[in-house]
């Protein structure tokens, strides 16, 4: 599947040198988009699964080094593979190359760019990215958090944007859960079984059994509500939360 159009991002603050470097993908075959400031970058990475990204250094307001280092801590914090990045540059001084694997990018690349070096290049680190999709497709992920059957089901739904869905189901989470606790603060036992309602749907759509169960107890107890044992089961859907998240980042990380 990783095989067939594979997607790139281009990013580069010069007009036409991304046209250029866009018409180069092209004429190899590949699908690309393009980014012409950091910024926009970052928002592409977030919302898109690339295969890899060519990533111009000197950038004006936030430079490629920069960009980086937000995409890297972002990854980080969402549970992502790290999606290959080429640095583009025309400088090849020992320092810029240096300074491009300290932020975390992979590989670089100094303009101007044959046809044949960049086909090189982007070969090398498909295959990088391609085997981190594949992983992805075999997750296993511990019985006491996650329903198997239905684990296994959505691994083959999703394929290659299982590691997607999954830090999409701990971002919305995270957020239900915030909202839980502010409404509990409040003693708003409407809106805390909302919120809870809308964490078991979260939930359900991955199969992690472990937080639907903790957000079933806390159902049963709003209908007779006791400030206590709803602190107590609150508790509860924290730490099944947490205890699905550490199997999500082990399991992608493996």
């Amino acid at each position: 599947m990783c095989n067939v159009n594979p997607y790139l991002l281009v990013v580069d603050d010069n007009d036409l040198n991304r046209q250029v470097t866009v018409a180069l993908l092209g004429h190899l075959g590949y699908n690309t988009a393009a980014a012409s400031s950091a910024q926009e970058a970052i928002a592409a990475v977030k919302s898109n699964w690339f295969d890899v990204v060519l990533m111009d250094c000197y950038m004006p307001d936030v430079s490629g080094f920069e960009a980086v280092e937000m995409i890297r801590a972002w990854e980080k914090e969402k549970c992502r593979k790290p999606v290959p990045v080429v640095a583009m540059s025309a400088s090849a001084f020992n320092e810029d190359r240096d300074r491009c694997f300290a932020v975390g990018m992979n590989d670089f690349l100094a303009k101007p760019i044959s046809k044949a070096m960049m086909d090189k290049m982007v070969k090398r680190w498909l295959k990088v990215s391609q085997s981190h999709h594949l992983e992805a497709k075999h997750l296993h992920l511990p019985g006491d958090c996650f329903d198997q059957q239905q684990f296994r089901e959505l691994q083959a739904t999703t394929g290659t944007m299982l590691p997607y869905v999954l830090a999409e189901f701990r971002e919305d989470a995270v957020r239900e859960i915030t909202a839980m606790q502010d409404a509990l603060t409040r003693g708003d036992y409407q809106s805390l079984s909302e919120r809870t309602r809308s964490l078991q749907e979260i939930g359900a759509c991955v199969g992690a059994t472990a937080l639907l169960r903790s957000c079933h107890d806390m159902e049963g107890q709003l209908r007779n509500p006791e400030v206590g044992n709803i602190q107590t089961c609150f508790s509860q859907i924290q730490r099944s939360f947490e205890s699905t998240i550490k199997a999500v980042a082990r399991a992608l990380v493996a």
